[in-house]
Order: C-alpha cells, then sequence, then structure tokens
C-alpha cells in the first residue's frame, strides 16, 4: 500500500496534466500512486499512451463519460485510493522535487493536522493566494476575483482575508482553509467528514470541506516551505461563463450553509447579483487582454 494517494480531476487540461506528471517523476518522495479522473475530456484518450509508466507508483486513468464536477469526481477517486495519505490536485500545476517530501513530513510529525497545502507561485515565480479565511458577510468585497480586490489589491482587508505575504513566512501557517489546488489529507480526516461535498459542482469544495474538518476538531495547516507552480485558469478560459456561474452558485451554497447571509435572503440575492455583474463585466474586458 501506498503512503500516498494523489488524485488528478482533468477536464479538457490534458498537456498541463502530462506536465504535471513530469514534474512528478522528479519528486524525492516517491511512495505514491496516481489516480486520474478524467471529466469527459475531448483530449483524454492518449492519456495512458505518452510515457508515463515510468512513474514509481501505479496510475489508474477513470473515464467518465460525463463531467460529474469537482467535488465527486475527487469522491470517485478517494473511494479507490488506497494511501495513508490522500492529496487531490489540479492537473495544471508543477511539483519542485521536494513539495511531496515537506508536506508528508510535517503530516507524519503532527498528528492533529488534517490537511496540508504548498505555497503556491504562479509560472512567473509570483506569489498567487494560498489560503483563504472563512467568509464572513463583509468577505465578498476581499474575495481574490471580486471588483474591490482588484480596485484595491494592496488593502489590508484583502491581505487579511487572503493570507497574503504568506510566502515570506518561515513556518508552517495555521489557517482557516488552504486552496484546493493541491491539498493533502490524512484519510482518517476525510473519512471524519465523509469526504467532498458534491453539492458544489465547481469551486468553494475547499472551503466547504475545510470547515467540516475545523468543526471535527482537525487543523489546517500551509506549508510556505513546500512550492508548486499554478498555471492558473487554463481551462477557465474558454469556458469562462460556464466557470463563472458556478463559481457564484458555490459561493451562494457556502455562504447560505454557514454565514450570516442566510438570515438576510433578498440582501443576499441583490449582493450577488451585484456581484456577479461586475465580475462578469470585469473578466470579460481580463480574457480579452489575455486573448491580444
Amino acid at each position: 500500500m501506498p503512503e500516498l494517494s494523489i488524485v488528478f480531476v482533468n477536464y479538457h487540461s490534458t498537456p498541463y496534466l502530462i506536465k504535471c506528471l513530469q514534474s512528478l517523476e522528479k519528486s524525492t518522495f516517491t511512495d505514491y500512486e496516481v489516480i486520474i479522473i478524467d471529466n469527459n475530456s475531448l483530449n483524454s484518450p492518449f492519456l495512458p499512451t505518452k510515457g508515463l509508466l515510468s512513474l514509481p507508483g501505479r496510475m489508474r486513468v477513470i473515464q467518465s463519460k460525463r463531467n460529474l464536477g469537482y467535488g465527486r469526481a475527487l469522491n470517485l477517486g478517494i473511494g479507490l485510493a488506497e494511501g495513508r495519505f490522500i492529496a487531490c490536485a489540479n492537473p495544471d500545476i508543477f511539483f519542485f522535487p521536494d513539495t511531496l517530501e515537506k508536506l508528508i513530513e510535517f503530516l507524519l510529525a503532527n498528528k492533529d493536522t488534517g490537511c496540508v497545502a504548498p505555497q503556491i507561485f504562479s509560472p512567473d515565480n509570483q506569489p498567487q493566494p494560498s489560503a483563504r479565511r472563512f467568509p464572513v458577510f463583509s468577505s465578498i468585497f476581499f474575495a481574490r476575483r471580486s471588483f474591490l480586490a482588484r480596485a484595491f489589491k494592496n488593502s489590508k482587508g484583502r491581505e487579511d482575508f487572503l493570507y497574503l505575504k504568506s510566502e515570506k513566512e518561515k513556518a508552517p501557517l495555521a489557517v482557516d482553509s488552504v486552496i484546493g489546488t493541491f491539498v493533502i489529507f490524512r484519510r482518517q480526516a476525510l473519512n471524519d467528514v465523509g469526504g467532498f461535498s458534491e453539492a458544489f459542482f465547481l469551486y468553494a469544495e475547499d472551503l466547504d470541506i475545510c470547515y467540516r474538518l475545523q468543526q471535527k476538531g482537525w487543523r489546517r495547516f500551509l506549508i510556505p516551505a513546500a512550492k508548486i507552480i499554478h498555471y492558473t485558469g487554463r481551462s477557465r478560459k474558454t469556458n469562462w461563463r460556464f466557470a463563472d456561474y458556478h463559481r457564484l452558485k458555490s459561493l451562494a451554497i457556502f455562504y447560505g450553509r454557514y454565514s450570516s447571509f442566510r438570515r438576510f435572503p433578498s440582501l443576499t440575492f441583490l449582493l450577488f447579483f451585484f456581484y456577479f455583474t461586475l465580475t462578469q463585466f470585469l473578466d470579460l474586458f481580463d480574457i480579452r487582454e489575455e486573448r491580444l
């Protein structure tokens, strides 16, 4: 049985997934298996033929006939996993050789930790938000893609909400919620909370599971010394309306479950409508600029 099972959910990101697995081949930690859940990608059939069988552990590819959504696909992979620890991973990431080793080392030394995540960097080596606080009523204005956060990138509220400057920390950082780009969970912790909620088709499932881990007494840590590169939003560029719809829907589900928003349903609707309209407008300009 492997020490670590790594579950990738792939959707139209096969070229990035192949590069990710190639970086995994160079890892100093080798006691792992790879499970790929493909959500009916157009370019996935050639995955097993790309010379990836040189990975130290086993690799299994599960081809879904439809898009299951992120949380449900992860649960499918978790059900197949045999590792003592289970990682959930986006396909568009790049591992450094010591990434896994540092994360597993912390989990082995801290039995009360339910999950750990690395510090995320962009391809140009700029630090990216890697954790966030549990949202309260005002958090909608400080979220990563909110209109105010874009206008006031150096605001104290944004810095506090997204744990900005975490890359400068030398010690592991206890956080409310890690960003779900790459997270390693203790199997017992996942069992305690029953895996990912399938109410979230895409986005906010990381917030939800971290909130439930907290309720069960499990701690969550960001490990700045462990690093990954994330090619952020590569699949989102071609499906941005679909992605933004589910991002809004998932946030509404989360706020409705846990925050004070549920006390004010009419105000909640108006705020989210306003938020969605402005972010759609800004996203349109962002995507047009990226295509130029």
